[in-house]
Formats: structure tokens, C-alpha cells, sequence
């Protein structure tokens, strides 16, 4: 989005999904361990159906087919900090239940990571990655 000199539109948001996949494929291949985004295709679909009122369905099917393993699911309990490529500073409780609401819809697995302290909330997605881990050799 950094990249238009137009405010973005309904057919932006598949060019930006399918950069992201293409992004995410590369990286995961080269990955070794672990492989960490801060976004995905879920915050594209809530961000569509927020801004568009719909989703495209080719972002719809790429998230039936591509989940991710395990999302943290951040809660929004810090304070909000101003950036050029979000909105929404009042929307964020709403926002989060969608985001929840698209994970079950997907059967995503989620940690929830909550609180005003980073350390906590660090902590918080350690623990929470080391035991998705150890069920997911158990398993």
C-alpha cells in the first residue's frame, strides 16, 4: 500500500493478498525452524470485509488452503500508535472479535496475547509457542 499513489481500492486488497502469499511461500521455504509473519491473509479478509463489506473469494481460498499453524492473536490493550497504513483507532475491540471470529471460521489455532506490559505479553507468546510445540510433536 506504501507503494500507491491512490488511496487503495476493493481490487488492491487481491494484488496485495497474493504478494503476501508469494512473500510468505519464499520465506517459509527458507525458513529453518520457525517462520514468523506479522501479517497474514486473515487481517486482509477482516481488512475487506471491514473497508468493502466482502472479501474476494480467491483470498477466501487461499485461506482454506494455506492457514497458518498458530496466529497470536494480539489483544489491543496498549496504547494505540499512529502509523500511515492503519485506521480504525476506535475499532480496535470490534476488530478483534472479527479477527477471532475469521480464526474459528478457519479452525486457525490462536494463543491469546493480552496486557499493558511487553515483557508480559512476550512471555506470554514463548510460552504459549512452546506448548503449541510440544502438542504438536505429541500429536
Amino acid at each position: 500500500m506504501e507503494q500507491l499513489d491512490r488511496p487503495y481500492g476493493y481490487a488492491d486488497l487481491e494484488r496485495i493478498a497474493r504478494g503476501q502469499l508469494l512473500w510468505q511461500q519464499r520465506d517459509a521455504d527458507r525458513a529453518k525452524g520457525l517462520f514468523f509473519c506479522d501479517t497474514d491473509l486473515v487481517v486482509i479478509k477482516v481488512w475487506s470485509d471491514v473497508r468493502f463489506g466482502r472479501t474476494d473469494p480467491w483470498i477466501i481460498q487461499q485461506l482454506e488452503q494455506n492457514p497458518f499453524d498458530l496466529t497470536l492473536l494480539c489483544h489491543p490493550d496498549l496504547p494505540w500508535e499512529d502509523d500511515p497504513l492503519r485506521d480504525n483507532p476506535l475499532d480496535r475491540q470490534a476488530l478483534l472479535l472479527l479477527y477471532l471470529q475469521e480464526l474459528n471460521r478457519f479452525q486457525i489455532p490462536f494463543i491469546e496475547i493480552r496486557g499493558d506490559d511487553p515483557d508480559l505479553r512476550l512471555r506470554q507468546a514463548e510460552v504459549g509457542i512452546f506448548t503449541w510445540l510440544q502438542h504438536r510433536t505429541e500429536g
